[in-house]
Order: C-alpha cells, then sequence, then structure tokens
C-alpha cells in the first residue's frame, strides 16, 4: 500500500500495474477475501499497462499470475463454480505457461476436495503429476506434491499422504523451494496424522500456526488454528 501511494501521480502507469498485482497477492497471503477479490479486480484492470520489461522483472506472466489468484480467491469464498469455470478458461489457454497451468489445477484439487468429490481431486491430481513429468523445478515438485497429498486425503489415504508431505517438507527446505506453502503442508501434515492417530498431529499444527505467523500469512494461521483446535477436540480434521 505505501508503495502505491508514494508510485501515484508520478506518470509510471507500468509500474503502478504491477504494484497493483503485487498487493492483490499480498492481500490475498493475509487471508482478507473480499478485499482480496477487491484488489484483484482492480489488478487486472490495469494489468494490460505492464510493459514487457516490467514483465520480466516479475519473472512470469501477470495476467495469468492475476487469474489464477482469481481462481484461488473464488475458491476459497466458495464460490467454486466461478472459480472453476476461470479455471477451465486457464487450461484451454495454449498461452499459458507450466507454472499458472499447475496452480490452475491446484486450485480444482483443492476445490474438489473441500466439495466432497475425492474422485474428481485424484483425477486432476494425476493430471497435474502428468503436467509436471519433465517440467519439474523444486518450486513445481513442492507444490505438486502439497496437492497430491490433498487429494489423497481427500480419498482417505492418510499414511501415504504423511509419507508424501513428511518427504515434501525435507525437500522444500533443504532446496528453499516453496516457502509460502510450508505451514499450508504443516497443516495438512497434521490432518494426516490426526487421521492415522499419531501423536505427532498436534505438533505439526502448531508448527504451522508459528511459521505462519512468523510469515504474517494470515489465512494459512487461520487454517493452521483451525487443524490445533480439531485436534484438540479429538476429533478428525477436515
Amino acid at each position: 500500500e505505501e508503495a502505491q501511494h508514494l508510485i501515484r501521480g508520478q506518470a509510471l502507469p507500468s509500474v503502478e500495474a504491477v504494484l497493483a498485482a503485487v498487493y492483490s497477492h499480498a492481500v490475498l497471503t493475509a487471508g482478507l477475501l473480499p478485499a482480496a477479490l477487491q484488489a484483484n479486480t482492480r489488478a487486472l484492470t490495469y494489468v494490460h499497462l505492464i510493459e514487457p520489461r516490467d514483465s520480466q522483472t516479475l519473472g512470469f506472466n501477470p495476467e495469468q499470475w492475476l487469474n489464477t489468484q482469481r481462481a484461488q480467491i473464488l475458491m476459497l469464498l466458495g464460490e467454486n463454480s466461478s472459480a472453476e469455470a476461470l479455471v477451465d478458461t486457464l487450461l484451454k489457454a495454449e498461452s499459458v505457461d507450466t507454472l499458472h497451468r499447475a496452480i490452475a489445477l491446484a486450485v480444482r484439487i483443492e476445490s474438489a476436495s473441500r466439495t466432497g468429490r475425492p474422485a474428481q481431486a485424484l483425477e486432476d491430481a494425476d493430471r497435474l503429476s502428468e503436467l509436471l513429468r519433465g517440467n519439474e523445478t523444486p518450486y513445481l515438485k513442492v507444490l505438486g506434491n502439497r496437492f497430491q497429498a490433498i487429494a489423497l486425503l481427500a480419498n482417505g489415504s492418510a499414511e501415504p499422504a504423511v509419507t508424501l508431505l513428511t518427504d515434501t517438507l525435507a525437500y522444500a527446505r533443504k532446496h528453499r523451494a516453496g516457502g509460502e506453502m510450508e505451514p499450508f503442508l504443516l497443516a495438512t501434515l497434521a490432518k494426516a496424522l490426526a487421521l492415522t492417530r499419531d501423536r505427532g498431529a498436534h505438533a505439526a499444527a502448531t508448527e504451522a500456526v508459528a511459521v505462519a505467523k512468523r510469515r504474517a500469512m494470515r489465512a494459512a494461521e487461520q487454517d493452521a488454528i483451525q487443524t490445533v483446535q480439531q485436534i484438540a477436540l479429538h476429533r478428525a480434521p477436515t
């Protein structure tokens, strides 16, 4: 917000548009979903003003980034049909790169998991694995494994999910990849451990809370706190 205020009125439309896109992501990370949707709408309105040199500075296509953000926001708001329609549009577009195809599939996996469609979650997890085969960076490996684990949990396969998540956390920390996914990985691991009646579930959940707080990731913190509460009540997390 401060950077947007400082740059306003300086006749730098491309920089303003980049900051609007970054702000959209920041508000989503903070878990302020209605505000994130508003910020995302504004950023998409101005994304065409971003010049090629500024897109290169970001390191990826800003419009694709904003659209995957939007799909995630809509899914988290419970607007699953709108989220999945946007995901379908992204997946059908040949211009969408591997990173954003992977994120779009990840949104669909989580949507299916949240809405009681385990078979769909597993099918999309298989599609994600196929997409990443031969195209896997450390970041994409962490992302792919995170959502494969979510699909496994949706299908009641807690023990394979525990193994996958444990290995993925070790890999992510060793390679310093996907750091923003760490609290989500820990929270999902806690849920999987709870389903296997492992006493380490509470420790994993409280670590997820601590990591999310340290990184000011409110959405991840809320998810982890809910997991801690569910474990404390001696019932399987959802």
